[in-house]
């Protein structure tokens, strides 16, 4: 056996990315160019193997050292990344065996603990051993099991360590509410999509015969029952092919708005209806459509993950990324990409790309600045938080990942979802959260197929409330512009709002976070109804709501 310079460099540089030291790998990088090791190791170096074969070696060394000239077993004794440095037979002084004994766990776990004593400051191994805080550590990403007799739900976040998971287990309650029956001031036709303008009392919809409105409640007095103005925004197309309206977005000034159809053409119109631009490029239904902070590109993404940089005032194509499928070593069959991206500057973003990955992209560059991999089935979602710098995604792997700065390995996997992870946010800080000792608020909500949504707290590391009322999938969710109320909807046809405002730093195990809900009238002409689009207005007093058959305003008052 023999280990080249290149190799054990490499193993370094990944054990620093992996604790996040970044100055010390950037060091490290310019000295021995070891990140260009990437492509060639990346695939069969697991995470902390550094640290698994050191303490290999150290138990190796350990069963040498256990065995006398004559065969026989020496006297146990504690052995440490110290006593393994005394070779020849050599032992370390009493003292100092003593000393390490005191401070040292016999079981693996704190032997990794141990042997990083120097620069982990013993943080994993504090960790592992506080049954006060229910902390349980894992190797290799295995499942933990906890004891008790708790019939509460338990939830489990798995913050990424210097060289292992730590589980943190979250006891959650879930107690029926007595909720507001929330009652419809509007209805419409069924929608393929919608979005209230951020600037006016509009709400932009999508139609399923090529066809997007604006409905204006400016001028109404505050009578929803009918609209001040419809603008009818036209979509020409062709015969024989799917005439929905795929997607459509709002510029943070509420004058500009981009619809996608079908055939994957894209259209900027003006507030008052008149179209600005046709963007033409893409070959498939585009899913996609964000816009850049300063409202100076769009971004948009179609099913087959191609994506494309506009310019929103020549309409002009500044950069275009095709993400093939593949598939994924260890998954059997193909496995879905996912399509989602977001802009983490004014002009770098971040996408989904192929065998579940993240690629950073900046509309400067000929290719990408990073790959994250992690995730072991295709990103659904993706959100960046300017205030932290975090970048969240959810999978079909029922996981949610934390990004930070370069490092190429997660900071955080949040465990708890049983199902594929389909919609996050972050918190928007409104001023009326409870986050007196959170100042950045950077909280983080979820949604589920299996029919719950979850807040975090990632600072922490911590699950303050799984959300569980729906009986099954969630398929839509909005966050109020306040960052107050979240609503949800899916497949049981019934619209949840919660109040998160009350989520407090730890879980309070005596309430309830659902304030209210709405569902169809069963009248005996229609069936089951599914809830696909939900929106908030720009103030939180409005809620349009996306069945299966039709469209509803909902108002929401509490009292």
């Amino acid at each position: 056996m023999s280990v080249t310079s290149d190799e054990l460099n490499y193993l370094i540089w990944r054990y620093l990315q992996e604790s996040g030291h970044e100055l010390t790998t950037f060091a490290l990088q310019k000295e021995t160019n070891a990140h260009l090791l990437d492509e060639q190791f990346a695939s069969h170096i697991s995470v902390g193997a550094l640290v698994s074969i050191v303490q290999k070696g150290i138990q190796y060394m350990e069963v040498e050292a256990g065995i006398k000239e004559d065969g026989e077993i020496k006297e146990e004794k504690p052995y440490t990344l110290f006593g393994a440095l005394h070779i020849d037979g050599q032992e370390p002084e009493q003292k100092a065996i003593e000393s390490s004994a005191s401070n040292a766990n016999p079981d693996s776990s704190s032997q990794a603990s141990t042997a990083n004593s120097k620069s982990n400051n013993n943080i994993d191994d504090k960790l592992s051993s506080s049954k006060d805080n229910q902390v349980t550590a894992t190797n290799n990403n295995n499942d933990t099991n906890t004891n008790g007799d708790d019939k509460m739900d338990i939830d489990e976040v798995s913050i990424r360590g210097n060289q292992r998971d730590i589980v943190v287990v979250a006891q959650l309650v879930q107690t029926p509410p007595e909720l507001v029956n929330l009652k419809a001031v509007f209805e419409g036709p069924k929608v393929e999509t919608a979005s209230w303008s951020p600037a006016e009392d509009t709400i932009a919809i999508g139609e399923s015969e090529l066809v997007a409105k604006l409905l204006s409640f400016e001028n109404t007095n505050g009578d929803y029952s009918k609209p001040s103005s419809v603008l009818k925004l036209q979509h020409p197309g062709e015969e024989g092919i799917d005439k929905s309206i795929t997607a459509l977005a709002w510029d943070s000034t509420g004058q500009l708005l981009v619809t996608a159809s079908f055939d994957g053409m894209l259209r900027l119109w003006t507030s008052d209806g008149k179209l600005r631009q046709n963007l033409s490029l893409h070959r498939a239904p585009v899913l996609v459509i964000r816009w850049n902070k300063p409202n100076t590109l769009i971004m948009s993404v179609d099913c087959t993950n191609t994506v494309v940089i506009w310019d929103a005032y020549s309409g002009n194509m500044r950069q275009t990324f095709q993400h093939p499928s593949t598939t994924i070593d260890g998954v059997d069959g193909p496995t879905s990409i996912g399509t989602d991206a977001d802009w983490i500057d004014s002009l770098t973003y971040a996408c989904t790309g192929e065998n579940a990955s993240i690629i950073i992209y900046k509309t400067s560059e000929r290719g990408p600045l990073l790959r994250f991999r992690d995730h072991t089935q295709g990103i659904n979602t993706l959100q960046f938080e300017p205030k932290t710098h975090f970048l969240a995604s959810g999978s079909d792997d029922h996981t949610i990942r934390i990004w930070h700065g370069k490092s190429q390995t997660p900071i955080l996997k949040l465990l708890g979802h049983t199902g594929p992870v389909i919609w996050i946010s972050w918190v928007p800080n409104g001023g009326n959260i409870v986050s007196e000792l959170d100042p950045v608020c950077s909280r983080l909500v979820s949604a589920s197929l299996d029919g719950t949504l979850r807040v975090w707290d990632p600072n922490r590391g911590l699950c303050l409330a799984v959300l569980a009322l729906h009986e099954e999938a969630i398929f839509a969710c909005d966050i109020s512009k306040d960052g107050r109320y979240v609503a949800s909807g899916g497949l049981d046809g019934v619209l949840v709002v919660w109040d998160i405002s009350t989520i407090k730093r730890e879980v309070d195990e005596s309430k309830s976070f659902a304030v209210a809900r709405y569902e169809l009238s069963k009248d005996g002409t229609t069936e089951d109804e599914q809830i696909n689009t939900v929106s908030w207005n720009k103030d939180g007093s409005k809620l349009f709501v996306g069945f299966s058959s039709r469209s509803v305003i909902v108002d929401f008052k509490l009292k």
